[in-house]
C-alpha cells in the first residue's frame, strides 16, 4: 500500500495567460508553482479550545464577521455582567462555541476544497 498525497499538496501551474504552453522564445513566460498551504483541523480546534472566546478560530477559518460578532458578545459579556444580563451574553457565546465543534471540520473541508479549485 502506498501513501498518496492529497491533490492539494502538488504544486499547480498557471502562468495569467490563456495558452496552453509559453513561447520558447519568452524565458519569463513559463509557469510558475503555486504551493496551496491548506488549513489544518488541529490548529482550528487549539485557537476554538484556547482563544475560542474570542473568536480567534474564526479569522483563522477566513470568517472575520463572525469574529467580531464573537468579541462584541464577549465585551458585552463582560460590560454587563455586574448588572446580571452580561450573562445573557455568555450564554449565547457558550452556545455557538459548542456549534463550532460540529462546524469546524465542515468548514476546513470547504476552504480546503476551495483552494483547490481556485488553483487550476
Amino acid at each position: 500500500m502506498s501513501y498518496e498525497e492529497p491533490e492539494h499538496y502538488t504544486p499547480r501551474y498557471f502562468d495569467g495567460s490563456r495558452r496552453s504552453r509559453p513561447a520558447a522564445t519568452d524565458p519569463g513566460a513559463y509557469a510558475r508553482p503555486v504551493y496551496i498551504r491548506p488549513k489544518s483541523m488541529l490548529v482550528a480546534y487549539l485557537l476554538w479550545l484556547f482563544l475560542g472566546v474570542f473568536g480567534i478560530h474564526k479569522l483563522y477559518l477566513a470568517q472575520p464577521f463572525q469574529f467580531v460578532f464573537y468579541l462584541i458578545l464577549h465585551g458585552l459579556g463582560w460590560l454587563l455582567a455586574a448588572i446580571f444580563i452580561g450573562y445573557l451574553f455568555f450564554g449565547i457565546l457558550a452556545l455557538l462555541l459548542l456549534i463550532d465543534i460540529v462546524a469546524i471540520p465542515l468548514r476546513v473541508g470547504s476552504l480546503n476544497a476551495r483552494m483547490t479549485r481556485r488553483a487550476y
